[in-house]
């Protein structure tokens, strides 16, 4: 909602109460003449978000019909539980605070997890009695924490991190945790070197180590296979970000690169004989490979075109997979295109600037 209040510049301060002009808008500019544009948005609660199943064929439905929810702003990630059964989530509540939140689908009810002030990027345990995330405001990631997925007894701090870490997934046995450092902020985006993957053994280390590091380049999106044999990731040391797969733990023994052209995202299947990424032209590719001894990928197949407004991107967590390989769990934005060819309608007002003087006296 634009909302305007009258102003005493030499004051300093409003001199009135605020006023509501106009409804459900994204973003708005006020001309010089008087005129205003802006971009329809959603008005209510600030969903912003409805997660979509999405088949290898590219055909998407509601995760569960008329569920949305506002994912906030900076990291993103939401997380499918390994049964398959619920999803963590973090949620703008109306209090202002970002939470974890979890869904239970198909029909089940949304039920708040965290009751923090920031709390990020949420995935799960390999057994689904925990939910891991990052807590602490920073743009740079969070320490590591994590909390019974039933929503019984108090979050845990897992380790804490300076700067912080801001992505995260389990080896399959449940005893390394591989986690990408949130990276230090600039203008422009990251400073290059200062995002990496790190291993932490909860019970065993006091603090994580460095697994994949380099001072020039951005390692990022880890994931552990199925059978623990495998670490794929996201690194842009070619000039763009391309998928490499290492061997998991001993991660200096071998290197392939996946992708071909770009790519980001990496997803193992649950049964561990595909791997996923995104292309840099937004296509959702699968990968074969034959791992009996090496590494080494047989086949790359396109299989569909993300459409536009799905939220997607390197050094988030916005894409999962169901449990049968066969549906990926998908975000798609609210507040934007949603198919392609559709463009965000502008709406403009002229003389909007006698109905501020008549709504706003001065």
């Amino acid at each position: 909602t634009v909302m305007a209040a009258p102003f005493d510049p030499d004051a300093m301060e409003l001199s009135d109460a605020a006023v509501p002009l106009v409804e459900g808008v994204q973003s708005f500019k006020l001309s010089p003449s008087g005129s205003l544009a802006y971009f329809p948005g959603l008005t209510g609660q600030g969903a912003n978000t409805e997660l979509m199943w999405v088949t290898r064929a590219g055909d998407a439905t509601p995760v569960d019909e008329g569920w949305r929810f506002d994912r906030g702003g900076g990291n993103v990630g939401w997380s499918l539980s390994p049964d398959g059964t619920r999803i963590a989530v973090r949620h703008r509540g109306q209090g202002g605070t970002n939470d974890i939140w979890i869904k239970e689908i198909p029909g089940g009810p949304f039920r708040r997890l965290t009751f923090g002030e920031e709390e990020r990027v949420p995935f799960w345990t390999p057994d689904g009695a925990r939910v891991t995330y990052f807590s602490r405001h920073a743009l740079e990631g969070g320490d590591v924490w994590w909390v019974r997925a039933d929503g019984t007894g108090q979050p845990e701090l897992l380790l804490e991190a300076s700067p912080g870490f801001a992505q995260g997934t389990w080896s399959p046995d449940g005893r390394s945790l591989v986690l990408r450092t949130g990276g230090i902020s600039t203008t422009g985006g990251y400073r290059p070197g200062t995002r990496d993957l790190a291993v932490f053994r909860p019970g065993v280390e006091q603090a994580a180590t460095l697994l994949v590091a380099t001072a020039e380049y951005s390692e990022q999106d880890p994931r552990v296979s199925p059978d623990g044999r495998w670490l794929a990731y996201v690194s842009n040391e070619t000039g763009r970000d391309e998928v490499f797969v290492r061997p998991f733990p001993e991660v200096d023994a071998a290197k392939v690169q996946v992708s071909v052209g770009g790519g980001f995202g990496p997803l193992w299947s649950s049964a561990g004989r595909e791997l996923f990424y995104v292309d840099l032209a937004s296509n959702m590719v699968a990968v074969r490979f034959d791992a009996s001894a090496e590494f080494r990928v047989t086949a790359r197949d396109v299989l569909f075109a993300i459409p536009t407004g799905y939220v997607r991107g390197v050094g988030n967590s916005s894409i999962d997979i169901a449990p049968d390989g066969q549906r990926f769990l998908m975000g798609r934005s609210l507040r934007g295109p949603v198919s392609e060819g559709e463009a965000p309608r502008m709406v403009l007002v002229q003389n909007f600037s006698e109905e501020l003087r008549r709504r706003v006296p001065r």
